[in-house]
């Protein structure tokens, strides 16, 4: 058990602590729940700067997409240009690290009285796959590789996934 102890200002944002060894591979996560990812243009330059000369970034995963995704909209233009503004950073920020944008995963929704795919899924989707394309990121198609249309009803049934259709169980 480690308990610390410490006073820091109110607008001073606390990222994380680092007790990684000299070897092996370190996974930093950046979690930033209910968020399309796009917030990250607003961790400072210099401090992304120094994140990555103090812990050398091979790799930077950007896993978002399913809090995008809304029955109802169809027009998904404004997340690709938030999304590549986010690559655009990170790249400024780490120039030498690589970047895999991992794409939305099945996401459940109940439409008349039935749960399938929410079908602003493969919009979100195609929007991401864009977005790494002209970015020239590396991309994983996390809803194809889930299993595609449909998968949240087959996962939930197999207690794979929560009965809310979003989230997976452990």
């Amino acid at each position: 058990n480690i308990e610390l102890r410490f006073s820091i200002p109110k607008n001073l944002p606390v990222y994380g602590l680092n007790f990684d060894s000299e070897s092996g591979i370190h996974l930093d996560n950046f979690s930033s729940r209910c968020s399309s990812g796009q917030d990250l243009v607003d961790i400072p330059d210099e401090m992304m700067k120094q994140f990555h000369h103090h812990l050398e970034y091979d790799l930077v995963v950007l896993h978002f997409g399913v809090n995008v995704t809304s029955a109802h909209r169809t027009n998904f233009d404004s997340y690709e240009d938030g999304m590549k503004r986010v690559i655009k950073h990170i790249r400024q920020c780490m120039p030498d690290t690589d970047i895999l944008m991992v794409s939305v995963g099945d996401r459940g929704i109940k439409l008349n009285g039935r749960w399938q795919t929410d079908p602003s899924v493969p919009l979100v989707l195609e929007a991401q796959r864009r977005v790494a394309q002209e970015m020239n990121v590396g991309f994983l198609d996390l809803y194809r590789s889930m299993g595609g249309k449909n998968t949240m009803v087959r996962w939930v049934a197999r207690d794979w996934a929560i009965h809310d259709h979003v989230h997976t169980t452990r």
